[in-house]
């Protein structure tokens, strides 16, 4: 299996299993500030002996709120996205780390209550 194809099918694995989990979370949470963080097995090959370095590596969403009306669905896709361009951009910074397995994912959730702001029209 290459590299490639080995990233898409763990990748295609993180959203089955974490899609109906992270919706069912934030569906019964409301006002709720969360990230996500997904942290996976990255391999770099010591090109002189052969030796296979295996490292944790978290990447991380940006934060996100989970008020009554937000979209659940949007939020979690734009957070994943966010997460596996990271990765992505880590791969290609030139340090020879490449994906190897996905340890788990992370919730990390705070409550929100946003400040009620009255504005009176008359003066």
């Amino acid at each position: 299996m290459t590299l490639i194809h080995s990233w898409i099918v763990h990748e295609v694995k993180v959203y089955q299993v974490s899609y109906p989990l992270v919706i069912k979370l934030l569906e019964n949470n409301r006002e709720i500030k969360f990230k996500m963080v997904l942290h996976c097995i990255m391999e770099k090959t010591n090109i002189k002996t052969g030796e296979v370095q295996s490292h944790p590596k978290a990447f991380h969403s940006e934060i996100g709120i989970n008020l009554v009306g937000t979209n659940t669905d949007e939020i979690y896709s734009a957070m994943m996205k966010t997460i596996l361009e990271r990765l992505a951009t880590f791969q290609r910074s030139g340090s020879n780390w490449i994906f190897s397995s996905v340890v788990n994912l992370d919730i990390h959730t705070v409550k929100y209550k946003p400040l009620h702001v009255y504005v009176s029209l008359w003066r």
